[in-house]
């Protein structure tokens, strides 16, 4: 073989590793469920937690469908099963971000990290961008994916998963999330069903807190026909990390994710 091409392809394998090195090595461990196409979509049909019936009107539209029941029907229809190589790719970015957690997390007040590491994992899968745009997002303890977002290379996954995860924490300890929001200077001030333009979230209470600064914590469509789910004003700056102390926290702890 030609010595500048075994000089390549080796230099090839050295990049490989340090990028991918902490993954790569890693041997899946942990608690993981992976729902069946079957059961995400009798999960959407149930509104299990209600969230589609929580929605607003200018939610469905926002959502691009004519009614909630459309919504459910087109959610359901992407519904999906993981491949044997999306659940091996799942399950060593689920390990290193528990490692993450375990290790490498900083403290938060409120937060206790054994506690995050050890929730097991539920995750579920929709082709496409029916379901939220195709972002993830939780609802009741189950993480739900996307293809395009398991698309994302395996740091950017387990990166998303930590995010993921922190939201199931806040639903599962909400005492922890108080600590935590006090600590922070958050304070409960509505319900955001007392804003008619608000965008709904399946990660956030239904709660708007009132900031350290006194801005409550609601994102707002700029009309009542949105071009999409982003289609919104936030808090201030323009980012999804204002909307709610629970986004907030998940990106401050995400963020930290090498």
């Amino acid at each position: 073989m030609n010595q500048k091409l075994m000089i390549a392809i080796v230099l090839l394998v050295v990049v490989y590793f340090v990028v991918y090195q902490d993954l790569f090595f890693i041997h899946p461990r942990g608690n993981f469920t992976f729902l069946t196409r079957d059961e995400t979509s009798n999960f959407f049909i149930k509104d299990i937690d209600g969230y589609v019936e929580s929605m607003t009107d200018i939610d469905v539209i926002a959502q691009g469908r004519t009614s909630k029941m459309d919504f459910i029907n087109a959610i359901s229809s992407a519904a999906d099963s993981f491949t044997l190589n999306e659940k091996w790719k799942c399950k060593k970015a689920c390990t290193y971000a528990d490692d993450w957690i375990r290790t490498k997390m900083g403290n938060y007040t409120g937060i206790d990290n054994k506690k995050l590491a050890d929730i097991p994992w539920k995750l579920s899968l929709t082709r496409g961008t029916a379901n939220e745009e195709g972002l993830p997002h939780t609802r009741t303890d189950v993480i739900f994916l996307s293809d395009q977002v398991l698309a994302l290379s395996p740091r950017e996954l387990a990166r998303t998963l930590v995010h993921e995860k922190i939201h199931v924490y806040e639903r599962m300890y909400p005492a922890d999330l108080d600590i935590w929001m006090n600590a922070n200077g958050y304070k409960r001030y509505k319900r955001q069903s007392e804003y008619p333009n608000a965008r709904s979230n399946p990660d956030v209470d239904g709660w708007v807190y009132l900031r350290p600064d006194g801005k409550p914590t609601v994102v707002l469509y700029r009309n009542n026909k949105p071009k999409g789910i982003d289609d919104v004003t936030y808090p201030g700056p323009q980012h999804p990390n204002t909307e709610h102390p629970f986004e907030t926290l998940a990106y401050l702890v995400d963020a930290t994710v090498r």
